[in-house]
């Protein structure tokens, strides 16, 4: 989106996937409790640290977890070992983060607002893009929900909108399996949307 206002015309087409032209409100929350979960860690040290503070990622990670998925995805585990390696897998994806470049990747996200140029006129930034785009939100999302997707669709005049239909909340959006519906529909709606801009 930054790149459909600020550059106009540059591009002829925006693939915005789970989008929001600013952050939901829990997202502050989350994303503050993660960076302070964090920060517990010993080895942070203030930010002077001289060995990456993976424990902490790690544990930050957990606090993510509950809110990238769906209650009907979380419903589906039901060993303590799926679980157990469900609730450890976005830590471990931190992890391999360089916990300052991690702490403000999502402080980023954090504070992200496309209309803060535009004295918070959410229509006036999105009248700037030019470009195609599909939107496509994970219609089972809570941290970045459709409602937000849908505010693109009515400010963007050439908008494409299409709900990914997933019980995976947020990571309907990062499908892992080729086979997977998400994955499917996915690609199926890239490739129209390219088709489009050739013609």
């Amino acid at each position: 989106m930054e790149w459909g206002i600020q550059y106009p015309g540059f591009s002829k087409g925006l693939l915005l996937i789970v989008p929001s032209g600013s952050f939901n409100p829990v997202l502050a929350p989350v994303i503050d409790t993660m960076v302070a979960v964090m920060q517990l860690d010993p080895n942070w040290n203030g930010g002077r640290y001289t060995q990456n503070p993976t424990d902490g990622l790690k544990r930050a990670g957990m606090v993510f977890f509950p809110w990238i998925w769906s209650d009907e995805w979380l419903a589906m585990l039901k060993t303590q070992e799926e679980y157990e390696k469900a609730l450890s897998a976005p830590g471990e994806g931190f992890s391999n983060w360089d916990a300052t470049s991690w702490m403000y990747r999502y402080l980023a996200s954090r504070n992200h607002d496309v209309a803060r140029p535009f004295a918070g006129n959410l229509d006036l930034a999105l009248s700037k893009i030019t470009s195609k785009a599909l939107i496509m939100p994970s219609v089972s999302d809570r941290l970045v929900p459709p409602r937000l997707a849908r505010l693109l669709s009515d400010g963007i005049k050439q908008a494409t909108y299409r709900e990914i239909p997933s019980i995976a909340g947020h990571m309907g959006g990062a499908p892992r399996d080729e086979k997977s519906v998400e994955y499917v529909f996915i690609s199926a709606q890239i490739k129209e949307f390219l088709d489009g801009l050739t013609k």
